[in-house]
Parts: structure tokens; C-alpha cells; sequence
């Protein structure tokens, strides 16, 4: 899996790629965490393989690009610094590229969902029909995620109720 991160018009948009499995869920777990943590961060984290020296930051605290799949184990355990924000968070996740996601992916769309509301924040759903639209479904997950068929229909959802 691929993710990455760029903080945009107040709301982190994350675009992942690849298959959202237990081995690449950590990957968005951490994406998600610093964009649904309030706050924005220039420090890159220790210890995330693939990231390069001197690559441009996101708003997320993650290097632009991320690719492959990661073992939990390869994730940093320390948070970065980070500096207060001065509203809630808002992130929109672009699931597009995601042609298939198990029950470990999908408890982390879940739980970055729970936190987002938490703090007052809105996560914001890109998908198309296939896989994860239908495990949306079956699961009654629709009910309670908000999803759109584009980014650019996710980023002015979140900027009319702004």
C-alpha cells in the first residue's frame, strides 16, 4: 500500500493505493492518527522506513509518499512534536485506489472515525462502487461513515459545512 498526506483547505486529505490489509492497516492507522490528532507537525517521525532525507512534510507529520506494505513492528512508537491547531480536525481519505480492504483495515477506518467525531472533527470518506463501497453496505457502516464519489465533492462537503 501507498499512502500519502497533504494538508489542504483545513482538512488533511490522505489518498491510499493498494490493498488495506493487516499488513499495510499500521501504515493508515498513522496517516489518520496525526491528521485526526489536532495537530500540525514539521517533524518527520523516527524510525518509518521509506522516507527519504530532506523529503517535503505533509500536514500529517508523514513523508509524501510511503510505499510498500509495513509490519505494525516498523512503525514509530513516539509521537512527533507537534504544535496545537486551532480547530478540529477534519480528514478526508480517499479510498479509490483501494481495491480490497479485510476486517483489520477496515477497524481502522472505524476507529479513526470514533476519534474524529471525539474531537469534533468530521472523516470524510472517497469511494468508488466496487469492494469497499459493498463492505460499507453490508456492514451498515454506510449509515454512520460519510462518503463521496469524488475528492472534489469531499473537499467542498467539508468546506460548505465550514
Amino acid at each position: 500500500m501507498e499512502v500519502r498526506s497533504a494538508h489542504e483547505d483545513g482538512a488533511t486529505v490522505i489518498q491510499a493505493v493498494g490493498d488495506l490489509d493487516v499488513s499495510s492497516a499500521p501504515l493508515l492507522r498513522t496517516a489518520l492518527s496525526a491528521a485526526l490528532s489536532g495537530a500540525r507537525s514539521n517533524a518527520l517521525p523516527h524510525a518509518l522506513p521509506g522516507t527519504l532525507p530532506g523529503a517535503a512534510l505533509s500536514g500529517a507529520a508523514l513523508p509524501a509518499a510511503l510505499p510498500g506494505s509495513l509490519p505494525g513492528a516498523a512503525l514509530p512508537t513516539a509521537a512527533p512534536a507537534v504544535l496545537p491547531a486551532s480547530r478540529a480536525p477534519n480528514a478526508i481519505v480517499d479510498l479509490t485506489g483501494v481495491p480490497f480492504c479485510d476486517s483489520v483495515g477496515l477497524g481502522v477506518l472505524v476507529e479513526a472515525h470514533n476519534r474524529a467525531r471525539r474531537a469534533r472533527g468530521r472523516l470524510v470518506l472517497v469511494v468508488a462502487p466496487g469492494m469497499i463501497t459493498h463492505l460499507l453496505a453490508i456492514t451498515n457502516l454506510d449509515r454512520h461513515f460519510e462518503t463521496h464519489a469524488s475528492l472534489g465533492a469531499a473537499r467542498a462537503a467539508l468546506v460548505a459545512a465550514a
